[in-house]
């Protein structure tokens, strides 16, 4: 069933619900641009007072790894986040059905993440509930962009309203198996819980599989403040000096997604392609060193330097390793 929202807004279909919140999909009438609409199930006060500060705290992290808030609007006194509508799938989606990615792709989706969450973190705002399904994956081109959403366990720092650091809050808000050990026990948001997720995403898509398989696993790591150990090989030494520095103890973690971010050291990197322009480049090399094979003795794989060319396979996939 159709219906209008403020701001020439119609709502199309539903996209996603969870305990308290729904996603719609919803079309400007005007000029056809399609966007999603989050709002509250409940007509609770608390909880659109809640829904609005998470609006405006996504609002004003303005990165191109984070998902933005347009603005928000009134239905009957409950206000809707109206976003763009990113129509790729959810990084949880995605670790689904390829299990295990490419160092590669690891590095390029990482590096946006944390830029996302950099900049959130230089507003002040810790997000409290990064993970998978609250990274969206934007197809630009032949390129996954990650975008951070869903903001509604975010704090400001500096909001009045947020309590002081080492008081509690509200206990176990978040999602355990990305939660650090002081956000469980309901300390004060700090930019370090968000770091802690961070490296729990790091292991996830360099291994395949969460760092912790079930709470017991969870309580050894953030006892004895040692991360778990990767089994993949040939992980480069940075990846894995992020991911321990990440799930240690607080007061031995990176402050904030900045200084996690120099751990990691990404070397310049394009998001990855989309996995079928992975299959199809990797056919057209295969079909490429066949045709070299049995070529004239005098060719060579790669053009003289005096040339000026580079060599790189179809759709930007290099042969250079």
């Amino acid at each position: 069933m159709r219906w209008e929202l403020p701001g020439g807004l119609e709502v199309l279909a539903e996209l996603g619900r969870g305990g308290m919140g729904c996603v719609y999909l919803a079309r400007h009438g005007a000029t056809g641009v399609l966007r999603a609409v989050k709002m509250v199930l409940l007509h609770r006060p608390s909880l659109a007072a809640r829904l609005r500060r998470e609006g405006r705290l996504q609002r004003g992290v303005c990165h191109p790894n984070v998902v933005p808030v347009h603005r928000i609007v009134e239905l009957r006194d409950q206000p809707a986040l109206v976003m763009p509508y990113v129509a790729g799938p959810s990084l949880a989606e995605l670790l689904a059905t390829r299990h295990r990615l490419w160092i590669r792709e690891v590095d390029a989706l990482m590096t946006g993440i944390l830029r996302g969450a950099m900049a959130a973190h230089a507003q002040g705002v810790v997000h409290r509930d990064l993970k998978p399904s609250n990274v969206l994956l934007e197809g630009v081109g032949r390129q996954l962009v990650p975008r951070i959403t869903d903001f509604g366990l975010a704090t400001a720092l500096a909001d009045d309203e947020a309590p002081a650091r080492g008081t509690l809050t509200q206990r176990g808000a978040g999602t355990e198996r990305y939660m650090s050990k002081e956000q469980l026990h309901g300390l004060a948001p700090d930019p370090r819980m968000d770091v802690f997720s961070l490296g729990a995403l790091m292991f996830e898509l360099l291994e395949g599989a969460p760092a912790f398989a079930d709470r017991d696993a969870w309580h050894q790591t953030v006892e004895s403040g040692e991360a778990p150990q990767l089994t993949r090989r040939r992980v480069p030494r940075r990846m894995r000096r992020a991911i321990r520095a990440a799930l240690s103890c607080a007061a031995d973690r990176p402050a904030d997604a900045a200084a996690l971010m120099r751990l990691w050291r990404p070397r310049p990197v394009r998001a990855p392609v989309h996995p079928w322009t992975f299959r199809r480049a990797t056919r057209r090399l295969v079909a490429a060193f066949e045709r070299i094979l049995h070529a004239d003795a005098g060719c060579t794989l790669w053009p003289d330097d005096s040339s000026g060319a580079g060599a790189t396979a179809p759709h930007g996939v290099s042969l250079h390793r």
